[in-house]
């Protein structure tokens, strides 16, 4: 529902930590959607006079604003719950990595190869992990995919990872990322890594 009213339908929903592509792929999910528990924990909640009542922060941006709006939308369905959308300038949400003062907010966490996003994402010692988790579990298996001395250690590590993050869930995986490079017709040796960005020593120029 959110891929169709922020991409109209052209987004990648995430369903897994990694892509098919990565060598760290695993086909556990990240969630699953169960709405009669939602509902019944939500009444519970209200029941003991907590009803859940939160705002979304978000950037005035298309994508951000449109991603907010529609999560609102699909927790209205339910009782006992109460969304609002909090509109916040560019700047302010950067801010936020420092003072965390926010019910809920969109960001991202996207990349190529997991080191460095997932470990500034999410580990309890980077500055930029935006959630604020602090999981011994979660660091120790991102140290361990960081400096996996072969390919069976850094899978094994992000396998841990992915389970960890599934159960903690610090954040709900909306949608891949496609990092694109524009070039002229003669630039090659286009290789990305990390968050998309290039291999300088790959590219060439044909004359």
């Amino acid at each position: 529902a959110l891929n169709l009213a922020a991409y109209n339908g052209t987004g990648t929903p995430v369903d897994t930590l990694f892509s098919k592509a990565s060598p760290f792929y695993s086909d556990t999910p990240l969630r699953k959607a169960d709405k009669a528990t939602a509902q019944r924990l939500f009444d519970e909640l209200a029941a003991e006079g907590k009803p859940v009542s939160f705002a979304v922060s978000t950037a005035p941006t298309s994508e951000s604003r449109t991603t907010a709006e529609n999560i609102q939308a699909q927790l209205g369905t339910f009782k006992n719950v109460s969304v609002q959308v909090k509109i916040i300038e560019v700047a302010d949400i950067v801010s936020l990595r420092t003072t965390h003062d926010f019910d809920a907010t969109t960001s991202s966490a996207f990349f190529q190869d997991p080191e460095p996003r997932l470990w500034t994402a999410f580990s309890g010692d980077s500055p930029a992990n935006l959630s604020g988790i602090a999981d011994k579990a979660l660091n120790d298996a991102l140290l361990a995919g960081r400096t996996g001395a072969s390919e069976q250690d850094r899978e094994k590590a992000y396998d841990a990872a992915q389970a960890r993050l599934t159960e903690a869930m610090p954040a709900i995986f909306l949608t891949r990322s496609a990092p694109a490079v524009i070039t002229g017709k003669n630039v090659g040796g286009i290789v990305q890594y990390g968050t998309g960005s290039l291999l300088p020593e790959d590219l060439w120029i044909a004359k």
